[in-house]
């Protein structure tokens, strides 16, 4: 398995990225409109699909 030696440039680059990294993820978190989940009612119909008790056959008609 050959070596790889950073030089400083590499080093460098690194910092840089990660300096990206950081600023995006601070104007994401400054900028973004965080809306909280509607509480809908849901209903013993919906929770059984949920979770995996009744499975939604595409074939069935009304």
């Amino acid at each position: 398995m050959p070596f790889h030696y950073f030089t400083d440039a590499d080093r460098q680059a690194m910092r840089d990225a990660a300096e990206e990294i950081r600023v995006y993820w601070d104007l994401v978190d400054r900028y973004t409109v965080w809306r909280e989940p509607d509480d809908g009612p849901v209903t013993r119909g919906q929770l059984e699909i949920m979770g995996g008790l009744r499975k939604i056959d595409p074939n069935r008609r009304k």
